[in-house]
């Protein structure tokens, strides 16, 4: 009968004891993890934060934290001065605070590692004003490729196009939805043979911030160029595409001009001279059809106008001359005269 009760003080010794562990287990924490600590944080310009020459205040401080074990993230109204997080474990901690405004743009941020101690902690997180985006997200051309591919950190670009491309479209769009963007020329812009400069200016959210994007426009020259005749002492007239006008003067009975046409490019290419209008008092003697003219080459072309019974007035036509190389443009030329009795 002894022996029987010994064994059962000692089950119920074991069993106590058991119970404790399982009960010292579950409740003990130690003391670096202790759910005990907290910070308070104060924000610049104690509430309504705004940064320096910004147009919108702080609409929200949001403060996050990590360690090795948990993590955290509350939101405070933009107007308060200061705030305070609690029921933070004891022990080291990453602590980040943003300012943002009401479309989250982060306009404040600030950071620190600390070790946080049972009870209020005093923490200083260097919060201060972020400056304002002013990257472009893209760069868009109607015509031609840019070089180099668009980067938002590379401001200088070329586009190269062909000369049969007389305007072009750009588009500039900001990574900030709240920048501004302007543009040196109104779309299309209009090209010339040659280089046009053209610039993308983008202004921050603050209304001053600039970043500026330059892209250099290259229109390609028309592989074909036109030569008058001789004048004024053999001198030889240079004819510009769509603006030089010849004027054949009082004619009674014709008059015929020729001129000088050369394939300046680096290309065979074949022409086709005709003329647009007045017929009647114009003409082609010996007009280009699908002529082949190779690189360096000219052909000459005559044009002629004659006098016709009963008209004693103006008459105008034009003479195109038109390549089958689809980068070049047509060459064309105004002609006037007067049909004199």
């Amino acid at each position: 009968m002894k022996q029987k009760k010994v064994f059962s003080a000692a089950l119920s010794i074991g069993l106590s004891l058991a119970l404790l562990a399982v009960l010292y287990t579950a409740c003990y924490v130690p003391l670096e993890h202790a759910a005990s600590a907290g910070f308070t944080v104060t924000f610049p310009s104690g509430g309504n934060a705004r940064a320096a020459g910004f147009f919108e205040t702080v609409h929200t401080w949001r403060i996050s934290g990590t360690n090795s074990g948990s993590v955290f993230s509350q939101v405070f109204p933009g107007t308060d001065a200061n705030a305070t997080v609690t029921d933070l474990f004891t022990g080291d901690w990453v602590i980040t605070v943003d300012g943002l405004d009401d479309d989250e743009t982060v306009l404040f941020t600030g950071n620190e590692k600390c070790t946080l101690l049972p009870g209020n902690n005093a923490v200083s997180l260097g919060i201060s004003a972020v400056a304002p985006n002013v990257n472009l997200s893209a760069l868009s051309v109607s015509a031609g490729t840019l070089s180099p591919a668009f980067d938002p950190s590379v401001v200088s670009y070329t586009l190269n196009v062909v000369n049969s491309v007389a305007a072009v479209t750009l588009a500039g769009t900001a990574m900030d939805t709240k920048a501004a963007v302007y543009s040196s020329s109104p779309m299309p812009m209009v090209l010339d043979p040659g280089s046009t400069h053209f610039i993308f200016t983008v202004v921050g959210r603050d209304g001053r911030t600039g970043k500026v994007y330059s892209v250099n426009v290259v229109r390609a020259a028309s592989t074909i160029t036109v030569e008058g005749p001789l004048t004024y002492g053999g001198a030889v007239v240079a004819l510009v595409s769509g603006s030089s006008t010849i004027d054949f003067g009082y004619v009674n009975p014709a008059r015929t001009i020729t001129f000088t046409i050369t394939n300046a490019g680096i290309n065979p290419v074949r022409l086709t001279s005709t003329l647009n209008g007045g017929t009647a008092y114009y003409s082609l003697p010996s007009p280009l059809s699908s002529y082949p003219l190779a690189p360096g080459s000219s052909v000459p072309v005559g044009v002629h106008f004659a006098f016709v019974i009963p008209y004693y007035t103006t008459q105008n036509s034009e003479l195109r001359i038109i390549s089958d190389d689809p980068d070049t443009a047509d060459f064309t030329l105004n002609l006037t005269g007067f049909c004199n009795s």
